[in-house]
């Protein structure tokens, strides 16, 4: 992990700026702190940007496909493969794309709990409350319904 610095003036020069957005856009980035610094006449902004060094952003997009077939275990991609199933009627059903509903990532984790709850759903990484309460709680359903 790297950081960079950028101070900008409140008067902002496009120069700064769109070094800043340059930056933002050519690396992975992590996160970014802004702070507002005054003192006397003069204010300006910085951002401490956190990035992964090496990677470029626009690289990662896409390009790299996981084939969850070689990753899971036989009976873990069975549950992956009806997991995207019911992720496509969940998608279709609220009208939204079905990366909205799970990512791939998502599900194969979700393939790969112990039991299928969503108490488990929960504790996966990127699924949030709200997301949970939209269609985990449906997941559960049909996963319970079609395995029983």
């Amino acid at each position: 992990m790297q950081i960079k610095v950028f101070s900008i003036p409140t008067y902002s020069n496009n120069k700064q700026t769109e070094e800043l957005n340059k930056f933002l856009s050519s690396h992975n980035i992590i996160d970014v702190d802004k702070q507002l610094v005054t003192g006397g006449d003069n204010a300006y902004w910085t951002f401490c940007v956190r990035y992964l060094s090496g990677v470029n952003a626009s690289n990662q997009k896409g390009t790299e496909r996981i084939d969850y077939r070689e990753v899971l275990d036989e009976a873990t991609f069975k549950i992956f493969s009806a997991l995207r199933n019911y992720r496509k009627q969940l998608a279709e059903k609220n009208g939204v794309p079905v990366y909205a509903v799970f990512t791939n990532e998502e599900l194969a984790n979700i393939a790969r709990l112990p039991e299928i709850s969503v108490g488990n759903i929960k504790k996966i990484k990127g699924i949030g409350i709200k997301k949970t309460e939209k269609y985990g709680e449906q997941m559960v359903e049909m996963f319970n319904n079609e395995m029983q």
